[in-house]
C-alpha cells in the first residue's frame, strides 16, 4: 500500500478507537471530582464546599496498594523443566533489576496505579533506548487521555489486539533528531484535529499550561525547532499489499495526514491493568464510576449543612416599622437592632426559627460512608482512629476477621493490577531482554556478581506474582511463612534433612518471610544455600566433618585395640595367676611329700640306729639276755 492508503487506515483506526473508548468529557469530569474543581452548580451566597471522595478514596488505596509493587521482586518466574530452577531465578533478577532499578519503577507503576484508580485503566510502556553507544530497556506510564485501542479489543491483554495508538508532542527537532525526513517533518499541521482535549485537564484550572501563562499557541513563535506537534505513534495490523490476504504487525508514526514512519514491529510494547475488570473490554472501571454519586450526594448534604448553619447562626427576623432595618440586615456578631417605641424588643421583633438539620445530615454522611466503603472499600475506614481502637472491643482475633472482610475489595483491586499491569510489564521487559536488547548485563547473585546473556533467554509464560498483597494479606502471610521456617527447623533438627526439607527449602521460605515484612536486600541477612559461597563453607564443613568423622573413627579403632590389649594383660595375668597357683599347690604337694617322706627315713633311720645300738650293745654286753639301755632285755629288742 501507499502511503495514502496507509494514512486513510490509520485515520480511521484512531477515529474508531477514540469512540469506543472514554470520552473526553468523562476522563475531564473524573479529574475534576478528584482535584475539586468547581461543579458548574454552586449558588451565589450559598455554599460552595465539595466532599472529595474520589480523592481521598484514591490516596487511600494507594497508600495501601503501593508497596506491594515496588519491591525488589515483584514477580519470579518459575521453573518449568528438570533443573531450571536456577536460570528461572537468574531470569527473574534480571527482569526485576531492569524494571525496578533501571527502570525507576518505583514512580513508573505508582502512577500507573493513580492512573488506574482514577482513569479506568493503567498504561506502562517499553522500549529500547541507545544512549551513548549503549542500548537500555526504559519504561515510562503513559497517560489514558492520550491512548486508544481498537473497537474490537475484547481483553485488558494486549498481546493479540489488532490496534493500538498512543498520542505524544513532538519538537519538530526532536522528530529531526529521530532520523525522520525533514520535508515529511514540515508538513506536520501544528495542531491535530483529531487529538483528544482530555490531557488539557491535568493541567492548572484544567486549560492549557501555554494559555496559562499567556501565550497563544497558534501565535508562538519559538522557533521551527522548537514548535510542538501531535504525532500518534499506532500498531496495527496491516496487508503487506494492496492484495494481500494475510497481515502483519506494524508500527507507523503518523501526524496530521502525513506517514512519517512504517516498519515491521515484533510486539506491542504495551502493557495495561485495571483495579476493576470489566468482562470482554478493555477499560475497565474507576474509583470515580464507583464513588461519583457518593461523592455527589454527600457534597450536597454538606453545603445544605453548612447553609443551616448559617441560617442558625443568622436566622431570618420578622419586624415592624420600628426597626432600623440597616441595623437588622447587618448580621454582624453582636450587632445593635435599633427599635422606637416604649415596647420591648419582642413587640417589634419575631425570630423566625430554623430547624438545626445537623443530626440529620451528620446520619446520612455516615451512611454514606458505609456506601463509600462497599463500592471502593474501607482503606479510609481502617485509616481512622476508630478502626485503630476496634481491638479492645472485639479482640485481636475478631480484628483480624473484621479487618479481613474490609480489605477484601482493596485486596482484590491490589491483586488485579498485579496480574494485570504487573504480570503484562514483567513478561514485556523480558520478551525486550531476550529479542532486542544485545547487551551483557551484570547482575548481584547472592553473594557475587555475574555477567548474563538475555539473547540466552527461553521463552516463558509460568509467572508467580509476588505483590499485590493488602496490608492485612501481607501481615498473615508472614505469619504463615514464620510457621513454615518453625516447622523447616523442627524438622531439620529431628534429622529430616534431605528427606522431608532442604536447606534451599529453608533458604526460600525465609526469604519469602523477609520480603513479605517489606525487607529489601535480603541477600544481605541469608546466604543462599547454591551460591559459591555456601558450596565453598559447606564443602569446608563436609570436610572438617570427615576429618572429625575419620579421628573418631581412629580412636575408636585405638580403643578397641586398648580393649584387646587388655583382654590379653588381663588374659595373661589369669594365666600367669592360674600357672602360679598350680606351681604353688604343686610345690606345696611335693614340699608336704618331701616331709612325710624326710619324716619316714628319719624315722627308719632312727629305728637303724636304735636297732645297730642295741646290735652292738648286745655284742659288748656278752651274750644273749644281756640289759639293754632302757633296762629291758637284750632280746626283747631283736
Amino acid at each position: 500500500m501507499d502511503a495514502a492508503q496507509t494514512v486513510a487506515i490509520l485515520r480511521n483506526q484512531i477515529q474508531a478507537a477514540q469512540d469506543a473508548g472514554p470520552t473526553p468529557d468523562q476522563t475531564n469530569a473524573a479529574l475534576a471530582y478528584y482535584y475539586g474543581r468547581p461543579r458548574g452548580d454552586e449558588l451565589p451566597g450559598r455554599s460552595a464546599v465539595q466532599s472529595l471522595d474520589v480523592s481521598d478514596m484514591v490516596h487511600a488505596v494507594m497508600a495501601q496498594i503501593i508497596p506491594t509493587f515496588v519491591g525488589d521482586t515483584i514477580c519470579a518466574f518459575e521453573p518449568d523443566a528438570p533443573n531450571d530452577e536456577a536460570q528461572a531465578r537468574l531470569e527473574s533478577d534480571a527482569v526485576n533489576n531492569v524494571m525496578m532499578e533501571a527502570g525507576r519503577g518505583f514512580v513508573v507503576f505508582t502512577e500507573a496505579v493513580k492512573n488506574a484508580l482514577l482513569l479506568k485503566n493503567g498504561i506502562v510502556k517499553a522500549w529500547l533506548e541507545e544512549t551513548g553507544g549503549r542500548r537500555y530497556i526504559r519504561l515510562g506510564a503513559v497517560d489514558p487521555a492520550n491512548f486508544v485501542v481498537g473497537p474490537d479489543t475484547s481483553c485488558i491483554l494486549l498481546d493479540y489486539a489488532r490496534f493500538v495508538a498512543e498520542r505524544k508532542e513532538y519538537s519538530r527537532g526532536e522528530l529531526v533528531d529521530m532520523g525522520l525526513p525533514r520535508a515529511k517533518v514540515a508538513r506536520v499541521p501544528a495542531e491535530d484535529g483529531y487529538a483528544t482535549e482530555a490531557s488539557n485537564a491535568r493541567q492548572y484550572q484544567g486549560i492549557n499550561a501555554r494559555q496559562y501563562q499567556g501565550i497563544d499557541p497558534a501565535e508562538a513563535d519559538a522557533g521551527w525547532a522548537n514548535e510542538c506537534v501531535t504525532v500518534w505513534e499506532c500498531y496495527t495490523q496491516l496487508p503487506e499489499s494492496k492484495d494481500s490476504a494475510s497481515t502483519k504487525l506494524y508500527r507507523c508514526l503518523v501526524g496530521g495526514d502525513v506517514l512519517l514512519l512504517k516498519e515491521r514491529a515484533e510486539l506491542i510494547p504495551y502493557a495495561a491493568g485495571t483495579g476493576f475488570l470489566e468482562p470482554h473490554k478493555f477499560w475497565g472501571l474507576s474509583l470515580y464510576d464507583r464513588l461519583k454519586t457518593v461523592q455527589d450526594a454527600k457534597t450536597a448534604i454538606q453545603r445544605q449543612w453548612l447553609d443551616n448553619l448559617a441560617n442558625c447562626n443568622n436566622a431570618r427576623t420578622a419586624a415592624d416599622d420600628n426597626v432600623n432595618m440597616d441595623d437588622l440586615v447587618n448580621g454582624r456578631p453582636g450587632g445593635v437592632i435599633r427599635v422606637k417605641g416604649i415596647g420591648g424588643v419582642a413587640d417589634h421583633l419575631l425570630p423566625i426559627p430554623v430547624i438545626d438539620a445537623g443530626p440529620a445530615a451528620q446520619s446520612y454522611l455516615a451512611y454514606m460512608d458505609s456506601v463509600r466503603a462497599d463500592r471502593g472499600g474501607a482503606a479510609l475506614q481502617m485509616a481512622n482512629a476508630e478502626a485503630q481502637l476496634v481491638g479492645a472491643q472485639v479482640g485481636s482475633m475478631g480484628v483480624d476477621r473484621v479487618m479481613s472482610v474490609q480489605e477484601a475489595l482493596a485486596g482484590m483491586i491490589a491483586r488485579t493490577l498485579a496480574e494485570t499491569l504487573l504480570r503484562s510489564a514483567f513478561m514485556l521487559v523480558h520478551t525486550l531482554l531476550r529479542t532486542e536488547l544485545a547487551e551483557p548485563l551484570m547482575l548481584r547473585l547472592a553473594d557475587q556478581w555475574v555477567q548474563v546473556d538475555p539473547s540466552q533467554f527461553r521463552p516463558r509464560n509460568k509467572v508467580n506474582i509476588k505483590a499485590g498483597l493488602s496490608p492485612g494479606e501481607r501481615a498473615r502471610k508472614q505469619a504463615n511463612l514464620a510457621q513454615i521456617v518453625s516447622h523447616q527447623l523442627t524438622l531439620l533438627q529431628a534429622g529430616q534433612d534431605g528427606t522431608l526439607i532442604s536447606l534451599p527449602n529453608l533458604y526460600n521460605a525465609m526469604v519469602d518471610w523477609a520480603r513479605a515484612s517489606d525487607v529489601d536486600g535480603v541477600e544481605s541477612y541469608f546466604t543462599d544455600p547454591q551460591s559459591q559461597a555456601s558450596q565453598q563453607a559447606a564443602q569446608s564443613k563436609a570436610q572438617a566433618g570427615a576429618q572429625q568423622q575419620q579421628l573418631a573413627v581412629q580412636f575408636e579403632q585405638m580403643k578397641a585395640q586398648l580393649e584387646a590389649q587388655k583382654l590379653e594383660l588381663d588374659k595373661y595375668k589369669h594365666d600367669t595367676e592360674l600357672q602360679f597357683k598350680y606351681w604353688e599347690a604343686r610345690l606345696d604337694a611335693e614340699t608336704e611329700e618331701a616331709k612325710l617322706v624326710g619324716s619316714a627315713t628319719a624315722s627308719l633311720e632312727l629305728e637303724s640306729v636304735r636297732g645297730r645300738n642295741q646290735l652292738a650293745a648286745v655284742r659288748e654286753g656278752g651274750g644273749p639276755g644281756a640289759a639293754g639301755p632302757d633296762g629291758g632285755r637284750a632280746d626283747r629288742a631283736a
